[in-house]
């Protein structure tokens, strides 16, 4: 594979929430391994839909699925000695926009097992509808078997409170020196139980000047 391959976008996808194996944590470190600058990990997940109009009940699920990617990716890239390599996780329908097509995230090459091939052909299918170009796929061999995957009936999957709850002005704060990875995780938390609007305070210089770094947000 190209060693200019800067910027990866892996999909992966988890019948619930709570349903990340070895195998797909394996699956992140390979792909950690495969690119150099930043990996977005998109993630599909039926179970999210049941959280939309009711976050607060899916709190516990969602934060430890974040932390699970993170981490995984995280200590892969300070293993392989790159220690200030981003990473990414965008829950698929939830985020609010179209990844394929979003001018923000710039990719070089699309990651995935030969499960997730149809998925991410669709990917380019789409980008080629907007007259974007199409993004080489590489296909990840990994040691591990894919878990198998069962239906999942309807009483498996936690169903949101009667009663949804969300806050409509959540503020947040942080020195954010450099953005690391549970930076991302309090702010994807703060943005999950916002119904309106979210305040993120960012700490300034004269209190960065006891930092060893500055790395504005």
């Amino acid at each position: 594979m190209s060693s200019t391959n800067h910027s990866a976008l892996l999909h992966i996808s988890l019948p619930t929430l709570s349903s990340i194996t070895d195998y797909h944590k394996e699956l992140i470190n390979s792909s950690v391994v495969q690119a150099t600058n930043l990996l977005t990990i998109l993630v599909s997940c039926p179970e999210l839909d049941y959280y939309i109009n009711d976050p607060l009940a899916g709190w516990t699920q969602v934060q430890n699925l974040l932390s699970t990617l993170y981490v995984s990716g995280t200590k892969t890239a300070f293993e392989t000695d790159k220690p200030f390599f981003n990473i990414d996780v965008i829950f698929e329908n939830w985020c609010g926009y179209q990844v394929e097509l979003s001018n923000d995230r710039q990719f070089d090459v699309l990651f995935g097992t030969i499960n997730e091939k149809e998925r991410l052909q669709l990917f380019n299918e789409t980008r080629k509808k907007f007259s974007l170009s199409e993004l080489p796929i590489y296909i990840l061999e990994l040691k591990m078997q894919p878990p198998s995957i069962e239906p999942i009936a309807s009483n498996e999957i936690s169903l949101p409170l009667s009663n949804p709850k969300t806050f409509d002005h959540v503020a947040v704060g942080g020195t954010f020196d450099h953005l690391h990875a549970g930076h991302k995780i309090l702010l994807t938390m703060t943005a999950w139980i916002t119904g309106k609007r979210l305040i993120c305070g960012v700490t300034g210089k004269l209190i960065n000047l006891f930092h060893k770094s500055t790395c504005y947000v």
